[in-house]
């Protein structure tokens, strides 16, 4: 479907959201990568879409392509640090009592495997995102020393024959 049809078909759905609380399958999800200096100061974001073929589920290998394909910004290397997913999963029948705080939205995915993304209330579709944070490598936080050794001179003895 093109975007006009897509907005068309959503703006639809707004006018009846009275009678149309379900669950439904995402088309995509935002990606959103931020890049964080040596500083932890944010220096740049970026949001791409993942559109779903056939099933919502990110697969491990599809994660780690990601990674190291955006690992990279302007020239500078950085190291993934975090995954974290922000879904709004609710129930339909829960919607009219959602409390904003408290409410766990947002995971932090604590290792790297497939994730599957659940089906959603369509108006929290564009909501549902996952988060990549890379971080610059600090130069001054290396761990390794130099160590020279000194190998002593050969001494020399003379022998009386």
């Amino acid at each position: 479907m093109d975007e006009d049809k897509l907005w068309i078909e959503e703006q639809k759905k707004l006018l009846n959201i009275k009678t149309n609380y379900k669950r439904e399958p995402l088309e995509y999800i935002n990606l959103h990568f931020c890049y964080v200096d040596a500083n932890n100061s944010i220096v740049n974001l970026k949001t791409e879409k993942h559109i779903f073929r056939e099933t919502q589920t990110i697969t491990e290998t599809q994660i780690f392509n990601i990674i190291e394909e955006k690992k990279h910004d302007a020239n500078i290397n950085y190291i993934f640090s975090e995954l974290s997913l922000f879904i709004v999963d609710v129930e339909p029948e829960n919607i009219q009592s959602i409390e904003p705080i408290g409410t766990p939205f947002f995971k932090s995915l604590p290792f790297i495997s497939n994730i599957v993304i659940p089906q959603s209330i369509f108006i929290f579709h564009p909501l549902n995102s996952l988060f990549f944070l890379f971080k610059q490598h600090s130069k001054g936080n290396k761990s390794t020393k130099k160590v020279t050794f000194v190998i002593p001179p050969k001494k020399h003895t003379r022998r009386n024959i």
